[in-house]
């Protein structure tokens, strides 16, 4: 995998004017005075020069800053490094600590609240950001820690690319809830079909929304063979079942209804098990009949992972919008992007 990041640039000296009155939007300003002295953090300047303007219309006064330059003690090429910093995996004290050997003088606090800032500048970002038409989404559920106890969050991904369209803590697991969830990035994306893990939760869901559904057959195939391994004998019964779901052939339903059929009475947990593939057959060979469905969530599960590896290495979160914001900060730099711009988070 190959990362761009982009850290911007910071100028010494505005290099525009404002385009209008930040409170009446009137576009006649008059220059009032300069500003060489306005100290700050940054990785190569110290200082800059900002003008003040004054409204002719409103008569508000208000400072114009160079490019990288704001209100904040620190400069945004500043916070967006630190922020990459810790995305890339780095403790807030290991980031504070490599900016110090730089020659920057920060806390571990201020490296926390820059990437809180821009975390919630991605979420704020995508949140409204136009995704146009996704025939096929997938949702994948995992669980992260905040305050030592586990929460269940849901990720919504475009099945086909990877791109993630929204996360969400999953207070309610219920079908009622999931129908919640689920339908707000339906409707948002035009959404026709959907692909899972086999949750059981998923299937009455997506019916009452009208989704098609292809059950990853990854999940299925290793739910399989670890049940069958819990079943003594009828080793021919059981690579027949295995054939059927390794090939997925035509009539595969059906030929497993037939098998369960025929250990009824005899084997129950094989019965049961060839009886729910055969009434999940459908999602499970979607891939089959509709062009362009994925048979797995792989995706979704790539798309994932690296918000588990942080995690891990961050033995748990303290909030919850730090966990969404973690999540959002990994999406944004692991992601399919060619190059990741975090300052245009800030502005979100």
């Amino acid at each position: 995998m190959q990362i761009r990041l982009s850290v911007p640039e910071v100028k010494a000296l505005p290099e525009d004017r404002p385009s209008k009155c930040p409170r009446c939007g009137n576009q006649v300003l008059q220059r009032v005075q300069y500003h060489p002295r306005r100290h700050f953090l940054d990785l190569k300047l110290s200082s800059a020069t900002t003008v003040r303007y004054a409204c002719t219309k409103c008569h508000k006064t208000f400072h114009h800053y160079p490019q990288g330059v704001t209100r904040k003690q620190q400069s945004t090429r500043l916070v967006v490094f630190a922020t990459l910093l810790y995305s890339l995996g780095l403790s807030t004290d290991a980031t504070a600590k490599v900016l110090q050997i730089l020659g920057v003088k920060i806390s571990k606090t201020t490296v926390w609240r820059d990437a809180q800032q821009v975390g919630l500048g991605l979420r704020r970002k995508h949140h409204h950001e136009q995704w146009g038409k996704v025939r096929v989404i997938g949702l994948d559920e995992t669980v992260f820690k905040v305050k030592g106890k586990e929460v269940v969050v849901g990720f919504v991904t475009d099945a086909q690319t990877g791109d993630i369209l929204g996360v969400d803590i999953l207070v309610d697991r219920s079908a009622r809830g999931f129908v919640k969830w689920i339908r707000k990035y339906a409707r948002r994306v035009g959404a026709e079909v959907a692909v899972t893990d086999d949750l059981s939760t998923y299937r009455p869901a997506l019916e009452e929304l009208g989704l098609e559904h292809q059950v990853c057959v990854a999940h299925v195939r290793r739910n399989v063979a670890r049940r069958l391994r819990e079943i003594a004998g009828h080793e021919r019964a059981k690579e027949r079942l295995r054939e059927i779901v390794r090939d997925l052939p035509e009539g595969g339903g059906q030929r497993l209804l037939d098998l369960a059929l025929e250990f009824k009475e005899t084997e129950p947990r094989l019965y049961s098990l060839a009886l729910q593939l055969s009434n999940r057959w459908n999602a499970i060979t979607l891939q089959n009949r509709i062009a362009g469905v994925p048979g797995t969530n792989n995706v979704s599960e790539r798309a994932i992972a690296p918000s588990k590896i942080r995690q891990r290495s961050m033995r748990g979160m303290k909030s919850y919008r730090g966990l969404l914001n973690m999540v959002a900060l990994t999406g944004e730099v692991y992601g399919r992007a060619e190059e990741v711009r975090m300052d245009q988070a800030l502005a979100a």
